[in-house]
């Protein structure tokens, strides 16, 4: 933050952000001081090979999130909206039937391609929601 208010005389934010946060300028500098010194810049880096999510991992993510969801998606409607939204954004092929919508199981070729099947147009003539548009039908 430092490199980005410091300016010399009345122009710089230095000063004016130390006392909006409470911090006494004398402190802040010696802190400043230290961090200058260790000059570990590889602290905060990763050293090892991020891993893809399991489905275990997948699970636990929903149902963290399921007693939210719960509050918020009361009908029947707005479950099938959420699930529109999510089979539109995460890619999944999915095409509209006479019943309604009918998801695909991903193959090995499907699973890794980065662009989703486009949307099928739902019962109501309206687009599905389309991969990433954020929209629900």
């Amino acid at each position: 933050m430092k490199k980005l208010l410091v300016r010399p005389g009345r122009s710089g934010g230095w000063s004016s952000f130390l006392r909006s946060e409470g911090i006494a300028e004398a402190t802040a500098d010696r802190l400043v001081r230290k961090h200058e010194e260790s000059n570990d810049q590889q602290a905060n880096v990763v050293r090892e090979e991020v891993s893809e999510p399991t489905p275990v991992d997948a699970q636990r993510l929903f149902e963290s999130v399921l007693p939210r969801l719960r509050q918020r998606i009361t009908t029947p409607r707005l479950a099938f909206e959420l699930l529109l939204w999510f089979v539109g954004s995460s890619h999944l092929a999915h095409e509209w039937q006479e019943k309604g919508l009918l998801v695909l199981k991903p193959t090995v070729e499907t699973a890794n391609e980065s662009s989703g099947v486009s949307a099928a147009p739902s019962p109501d003539g309206q687009a599905a929601a389309a991969a990433g548009s954020g929209d629900m039908v």
